[in-house]
């Protein structure tokens, strides 16, 4: 996974669902602060339930942050069929309990992770709203025999957003309730998925608009299904795409600036929109950019989210790269290069796998994206091992594209010149098991290519 450079503001006492260190006391908020904080429900039970919390967090006047806390739960695994978010409505744009990962920051810290890099790569969410209402017990509203997944020892993120319109700086705090179902119980897992643009750039004073596909590669039952944009959206679109039938799923016509904060939601019906293998969700955003600046990512956004079961592993895409979730199958092997490359061997290797035969110099349009960071191949006769889990099996042959970022260029250009690359073709994943394939880099992208 991509390592995180964080900036420490904080090392909270938290370990599973332990409660909040007494305030103040060290590193509590400053005298001068607004203390917005709102009173958490009691943590209850662990058989019927968890408390996770961020005791606090502070935003300056017109400051926009996100904050990060880390976490495991050491409970049971179990069924999770509820959540109620307790939080400041003030100033609240949206708390998230994100997938983590053993690369992740200690559990009980908390990060300032405002900074677009700390956000990449994109993490799925493990519970997304379903149904909602009034009443806060309802945000997540599943149908009988239907609930998320909480594995013991599951390294959680718990991502927070508020934007201080005020003039005064404030200190907030942040709660998720989680209710609890047996697993005997539970006739199916739910999981989330989220389907985003990438990257895009809309010129000043100019509309703008961006569309993509993503594909499922499973038959499911959506239960819920929302857009996110921020205040230069002008509409938004969602098509379910099966075969030569296309039809609306979720429409916003006209996007207002509110909605950042609280998009419309699609609930739908057991049953009432279902999805095959294969079927597309096409995505189209709308933008009119009112400023001097080019307006791109995260400023602006483009992601389309929800719920559907059976997910045992949630779904993310990245304009229509399949890049976390669903597969059974796995990938292990060594990177190592046969071709002297200028630059100094050290870099991100992007790999690609597709279906589909790619077009030189350009990622495939669909398939599965995978990052291994940091990869050193300075040493000619080095060998680096990895792993690939969660890789969708397939009936037809794969294509496999691999590029050593050796200049930071980032994985939405491709490689660029002097990047390690290669093709691979008729790869055979067609099981869920483990197979071993090495990936040698025997080419260098020219000068003068793109």
């Amino acid at each position: 996974m991509r390592s995180l450079r964080p900036l420490v503001v904080v090392a909270l006492a938290l370990l599973g669902c332990d409660g909040a260190p007494d305030l103040p006391g060290p590193g509590a908020p400053e005298d001068d602060f607004l203390d917005l904080r709102v009173e958490l429900p009691d943590a209850p039970d662990p058989e019927d339930g968890a408390l996770f919390e961020v005791p606090w967090m502070e935003v300056g006047p017109g400051e926009e942050k996100l904050f990060c806390l880390y976490g495991t739960y050491e409970g049971p695994t179990t069924g999770v069929n509820s959540l109620r978010p307790a939080y400041p409505s003030r100033f609240h744009h949206h708390g998230l309990l994100k997938r983590g990962t053993a690369d992740d920051p200690p559990d009980g810290t908390i990060i300032d992770c405002t900074d677009v890099e700390e956000q990449w790569p994109p993490r799925p969410t493990l519970f997304e709203r379903v149904g909602g209402g009034p009443d806060p017990d309802e945000w997540i509203n599943l149908p009988d025999g239907i609930a998320f997944r909480l594995e013991q020892g599951q390294r959680w993120m718990a991502d927070v957003h508020y934007v201080n319109t005020g003039r005064e700086p404030i200190v907030l705090n942040y709660g998720f309730l989680l209710g609890f179902v047996p697993l005997d119980d539970v006739r199916a897992i739910a999981g989330t998925f989220n389907m985003d643009a990438g990257g895009f750039s809309i010129p000043p004073g100019e509309a703008g608009s961006e569309e993509f596909g993503c594909a499922w590669h499973d038959d499911l039952t959506v239960l819920s299904l929302g857009g996110h944009m921020h205040g230069f959206g002008t509409s938004y679109e969602v098509t379910h795409e099966a075969g030569d039938e296309r039809a609306t799923v979720y429409d916003v016509p006209q996007w207002r600036e509110i909605y950042r904060f609280e998009p419309p939601m699609t609930n739908f019906d057991d049953g009432a929109l279902t999805v095959a293998e294969g079927d597309l969700f096409h995505t189209s955003c709308n933008w009119l950019n009112r400023t001097s600046a080019p307006l791109e990512y995260p400023e602006e956004m483009c992601t389309t989210f929800g719920v559907a079961y059976p997910l045992e592993e949630n779904y993310y895409c990245d304009g229509g790269n399949v890049t976390i979730g669903g597969g059974g199958a796995s990938i292990r092997g060594v990177l190592r290069r046969d071709v002297v490359i200028p630059g100094d061997g050290v870099g991100d290797v992007n790999i690609f796998l597709s279906d589909t035969e790619p077009v030189p110099g350009i990622p495939p349009s669909e398939g599965q994206t995978f990052i291994l960071d940091d990869v050193d191949l300075s040493d000619p006769d080095g060998s680096v091992p990895f792993l690939l889990t969660k890789v969708f099996q397939n009936e037809a042959p794969l294509f496999l594209v691999a590029y050593l970022d050796d200049d930071a260029s980032g994985v939405e250009g491709g490689p660029t010149p002097g990047d390690p690359v290669v093709l691979m073709q008729g790869l055979a994943i067609d099981a869920a098991e483990e197979f071993e394939i090495d990936i040698v880099f025997e080419l260098v992208v020219p000068e003068g290519d793109p």
